[in-house]
């Protein structure tokens, strides 16, 4: 190529500083314009070239930029950064393996190029090779312990791998070494939420927010998080925040709609969800919404006339025939009947949808009195979603429960009575599900002095809670030994200052429920942290409470739940556990028989009120006319006066249940 005279190297000169002027001062397109001049008549300006693709990678033009560094390896193929640069920006355009090889021959030119380290642990992750990943990770941490980004990269890492304790141990040093760091923060908090650590994990969210207060993201995850701690003014707020950041979102204000019903504030989820429908009349999801707001409300009729419009609006859609069913009660000569039978026959099995349909026909059937039809629908629905959920293991469930029994001996207890903490706040409501505890808790939350938290993810999550309270890799129950007062202390604060949330802002009740039936597992810890507070056990009869849960399709995980010799084993593995809590925690547990509750309401109210230590309410005994939150699988019960119907109604069923009953040992 014929040499540049002096005048035109001038010329280039300016043009290149006119472009880096113009690229500091954000005019990107005449920086590029005057970066494409230099090279069209000096080609091989590798300097110039680099900074060209410098701007590329820096505007997000990955592929671009990667094209021009691809340029100068050609031209410079021993040159160790060129190498990494067109990794990078390989990475950065989605061509992960590419990356990688282009990061290996950086590293074989030069293995001091630490600056490139990261980046290509960063790529082995995304390209889900976790183990090199880790490993590289970790060489970057050999030659530097307080790396922030390397203990962040090596979190996301384990996070990948779900092995959530080295996760949080590592996104705790990233924020720890670098606490003003936001994406630290929600990538801390994300960990946590799915360690199932809610509350640490609103914690983190907070700390991001007020970090990078217009973070959207940030801001509908802590909603969403808040939203599922039962904590609903608070998510409100949150989805209102994130309104203002986005307005005119349909789907916010539908999130917002939903937490109302979770409030039972359905008038104004009512108001929410009509507004949405208003204006986006596509939407679904809002006038779904608006089916369940009046459904809360006892409007009865507009729940029908919004939920069979949409049925007919939205004929393959199957969530509105599941409301639906759950609306009423059904006679054989239904109209919608055929319609559900017509769709759950079109639909794969492989469909969620399916799952729902079916639940719904067996529902809808035993309204009807017609069991083998009611039957057909629910077993099938069963098999489907047993086919999800296929990893019950008998051994483990046995082996977990002799581990917190061999821990938790009436002799540890008593041992460790300094752990106590004298607090008797909370009502720990416990049992199988379907055995009563809704019942229960309405009839104690009925007291003015009381609220009902419903279901409260805390201790069912012991086997996290504990060992990251105790800064500890040895499992739970094991670890408890190393508990001291102060860390009882901190699990009991969490814990009441999570019911407080749930309860809300200007409330001061003397007792708050918490209804989570699968508690019983963890009443060990339970009591033994919170000497004071009441235990009730919700029973019923084995053959109603396991046909009971049979016949739920339940939001939750209950692996147990859709195969009648699981169904039967776990109930038996409960009994077990109750047993021994009994034996360990004498007089602490009141057993409250459901068949006895419904054959003589005002005794068994005016016993779980003395329970808990209050003066007697008559509001207590009338709990269907409680307004406040019902989120529970028992929606349409819990509104009616006490009822006997649900008593001995196995025998309906009994031709279907022998399974049922050699795995209850009743057979």
């Amino acid at each position: 190529m014929k040499p540049l005279s002096p005048q035109k190297i001038h010329q280039l000169q300016q043009m290149l500083r006119a472009a880096e002027q113009a690229r500091a001062s954000g005019m990107i397109s005449q920086a590029e314009g005057l970066y494409r001049d230099v090279l069209k008549q000096a080609p091989e300006a590798w300097d110039v070239r680099q900074q060209f693709a410098i701007l590329f990678a820096a505007t997000g033009r990955s592929e671009e930029a990667a094209k021009q560094f691809r340029l100068i390896v050609q031209a410079n193929p021993t040159h160790a950064p060129s190498h990494a640069n067109l990794a990078t920006a390989l990475s950065e355009s989605n061509q992960l393996n590419e990356a990688i090889t282009e990061f290996q021959r950086a590293f074989a030119l030069d293995p001091g190029l630490h600056g490139a380290k990261i980046a290509y642990a960063e790529t082995l992750r995304r390209a889900k090779r976790c183990e090199e990943s880790a490993a590289a990770y970790k060489s970057v941490l050999d030659g530097d312990k307080t790396n922030h980004a390397a203990f962040n990269g090596l979190g996301l890492v384990y996070r990948d791998m779900e092995d959530f304790p080295r996760a949080l141990e590592c996104f705790e040093y990233a924020v720890g070494l670098e606490p003003k760091n936001h994406e630290y923060r929600i990538n801390f908090a994300a960990a946590l939420r799915r360690a199932t650590l809610p509350d640490l994990a609103t914690e983190q969210f907070l700390a991001a927010i007020d970090l990078k207060p217009d973070w959207l993201e940030a801001v509908v995850l802590l909603g969403e998080v808040l939203q599922e701690q039962h904590r609903y003014d608070e998510a409100r707020e949150c989805f209102e925040r994130a309104q203002q950041l986005k307005p005119g979102e349909p789907e916010l204000s539908e999130r917002i709609g939903f937490v109302y019903l979770d409030l039972g504030d359905s008038e104004h989820a009512i108001k929410q969800f009509s507004e949405v429908a208003a204006g986006f009349p596509g939407r679904y999801i809002a006038r779904l919404g608006l089916g369940q707001a009046h459904l809360l409300a006892g409007h009865g009729k507009d729940a029908v006339n919004v939920l069979e419009a949409l049925v007919e609006e939205f004929p393959e859609r199957e969530a509105a025939y599941s409301s639906l069913a759950s609306s009423r009660k059904f006679s054989p000569d239904d109209a919608v009947i055929g319609k559900l039978q017509n769709l759950a026959e079109r639909i794969n099995d492989d469909a969620e949808s399916a799952i729902s349909l079916n639940f719904a026909l067996g529902k809808i059937f035993d309204d009807c009195k017609d069991w083998e039809q009611a039957w057909k629908y629910y077993e099938h629905g069963n098999r489907l979603k047993n086919a999800e959920y296929d990893d019950y293991q008998p051994e483990e469930l046995e082996a977990r429960l002799d581990a917190l029994m061999s821990v938790f001996t009436r002799e540890f207890i008593e041992a460790h009575q300094n752990l106590g903490v004298p607090d008797n706040l909370p009502v720990m409501i416990v049992g199988m599900p379907r055995s009563g505890t809704t019942l229960t808790e309405q009839i104690i939350s009925s007291h003015p002095k009381v609220i009902g938290a419903g279901e409260v993810v805390f201790w069912t999550k012991a086997e996290e809670n504990v060992p990251h309270t105790l800064k500890t890799q040895e499992p739970y129950p094991a670890c408890m030994s190393l508990m001291q007062p102060e860390h009882a202390r901190q699990l009991v604060d969490r814990y009441t200052a999570l019911l407080r949330k749930i309860a809300g802002p200007g409330t001061d009740p003397a007792r708050i429920t918490d209804k989570l039936p699968h508690n019983f597992v963890q009443l060990g810890l339970i009591a033994l942290l919170l000497p004071n507070v009441p235990i009730i056990h919700c029973k019923r009869d084995a053959m109603d409470n396991c046909l009971s849960i049979f016949f739920q399709n339940f939001g939750a995980k209950h692996n147990y739940a859709y195969d009648l010799h699981r169904l039967g084993h776990h109930y038996r593995q409960y009994e077990r556990l109750m047993a021994h809590w009994h034996k360990v925690l004498p007089g602490r547990i009141l057993d409250v028989q459901y068949e006895d509750t419904i054959a003589d309401p005002e005794y068994w109210s005016r016993k779980l009120i003395d329970t808990v230590g209050l003066e007697w309410d008559d509001a207590c005994l009338a709990p269907h006319k409680l307004e406040r939150t019902v989120k529970t699988a028992s929606l349409w019960q819990v509104r009616q006066p006490i009822y006997k119907t649900s008593v001995a109604r196995w025998k309906h069923y009994e031709p279907w249940l022998e399974p049922l009953k050699k795995s209850l040992g009743l057979a």
